[in-house]
């Protein structure tokens, strides 16, 4: 899925794409950057923290977020 938002005032580093649950920010994503870290990280579950700039997990285990949305 993807959102669209204002301005993070993070333009430096992008374009950014951010993972959830996890909270991991990717920094300079390229269209090729994109296939690597699907791969790496949806995929086999290993961030690539060389292009990891800023961490935000969620405090709360994604269940109670979607139990509490009705």
């Amino acid at each position: 899925m993807r959102s669209k938002v204002d301005c993070l005032r993070i333009c430096n580093s992008g374009p950014i794409l951010l993972i959830w649950p996890e909270g991991i920010w990717y920094q300079n994503v390229s269209p090729s950057r994109i296939e690597v870290i699907i791969k790496s990280h949806i995929i086999e579950g290993i961030p690539i923290k060389e292009w990891i700039f800023k961490e935000t997990p969620l405090k709360f285990p994604i269940t109670r977020l979607m139990n509490n949305s009705c």
